[in-house]
């Protein structure tokens, strides 16, 4: 590498130098970029996708709330009084009809995001970031690139749907959460993997839209953290739509197969009873993992674990100010609020740096004085 004084010289000149730079526009990085704007800090938001949002706005938690909205609307069950129907609905939905509405919903959001950036002057920058030193990143776009020198990160980069080499995903038949919102057509019939919120949720609207849906789960109830009464009426109401429920079956083997008129590809999921399930869709949706194996990690001392769900190592940093802080980076999404006082510590300078880990329930615990409190790093 040539560390000339011609080439440092003119790398210096073409950085851009602020108090803290945030990593994804999602909603963990949004109020991190807010919130560190207020309290008077130079800001900069990197985002390597087309639009800001992340997944919150663009594949998951808004696209599939406004898709049910959707459904309830055009099929008219808004509307429905004591003894019937009191508004007949579209007697055939088409993903176009969805698609018209949710993204009117869609379209708001990114305008509120763009909006907050603009008032507290927040700097957006597009591109691919990656750690080239503790104190540097580099942006990459098509054809060009640029670095960022900062005092303070906060790796917001948020989570996509897993896919495992087992299962032949084509984004066509074989859909996981991030591709089912940009399906073409509505399937006739639909099998979901998975019980948990985001395939019950999927399950519910495509049977209010008329698929035949077969959710399986290896547990004893759909959505987990339910009280079994709660469950066991959740159930029944499901049936209720024309749901099967598979529960307690394991999927051992999941094929696209050729159908028996040979003109179209149908979707063979084998279960570790024996049983064989066929449809013209399935949906994965079994859990979610961390995108942070390309930023570079490994320049700046942390490492990963699980298939780069979370950042589990915290390298020393006695030899430089640099404090991190890993938000919305692991399976713990949920957990990604924190007070005004937490944020506080974040972005201050202190004689001592304070290093965090990710804003779950290894990073934070409740405290009387705030919300949210840094626990002591143990490491």
């Amino acid at each position: 590498m040539d560390t000339s004084p011609d080439i440092r010289l003119q790398e210096h000149f073409n950085m851009r130098q602020y108090d803290i730079a945030v990593i994804g526009t999602g909603p963990a990085g949004q109020k991190a970029a807010i919130q560190s704007a207020k309290l008077g800090k130079k800001v900069v938001v990197i985002e390597k996708a087309s639009v800001v949002g992340g997944a919150q706005i663009n594949t998951g938690t808004i696209p599939s709330k406004a898709l049910r909205e959707a459904a309830l609307h055009l099929t008219g069950r808004h509307n429905r009084g004591l003894f019937g129907d009191l508004q007949r609905g579209k007697r055939n939905v088409t993903i176009s009809d969805l698609v018209g509405v949710s993204q009117h919903v869609i379209q708001g959001e990114l305008n509120v995001i763009r909006d907050a950036f603009e008032r507290n002057h927040i700097e957006l920058i597009w591109g691919h970031a990656r750690f080239r030193d503790p104190n540097t990143l580099i942006v990459e776009r098509e054809n060009e690139s640029e670095m960022i020198v900062a005092d303070r990160f906060v790796i917001a980069v948020g989570t996509r749907p897993a896919r495992p080499p087992s299962v032949p995903f084509d984004d066509k038949h074989i859909l996981s959460s991030d591709s089912v919102v940009h399906l073409n057509e509505l399937p006739r019939n639909l099998i979901v993997v998975g019980g948990g919120v985001i395939g019950t949720e999927y399950a519910c609207i495509m049977a209010m839209l008329g698929v035949r849906v077969t959710p399986i789960e290896g547990r004893q109830h759909v959505v987990g953290f339910l009280d079994q009464e709660i469950a066991e009426a959740f159930h029944y109401h499901m049936r209720r739509e024309g749901i099967t429920l598979r529960l307690n079956e394991k999927v051992e083997k999941i094929e696209l197969v050729t159908s028996k008129s040979g003109s179209d590809k149908i979707v063979e999921t084998t279960l570790a009873s024996g049983k064989t399930i066929r449809g013209q869709s399935l949906l994965y949706a079994i859990g979610r993992q961390g995108v942070c194996s390309e930023l570079g990690l490994e320049n700046v001392g942390l490492t990963t674990a699980n298939a780069s769900r979370s950042i589990n190592t915290i390298a020393p940093m006695s030899r430089t100010s640099t404090r991190w802080a890993m938000l919305s980076a692991s399976r713990h999404w949920h957990r990604r609020r924190w007070s005004r006082a937490v944020w506080r510590r974040v972005t201050h300078s202190t004689s001592k740096p304070t290093r965090f880990r990710n804003c779950s329930r290894t990073g934070f615990t409740r405290s009387r004085k705030s919300r949210w409190s840094a626990k002591p790093n143990s490491n």
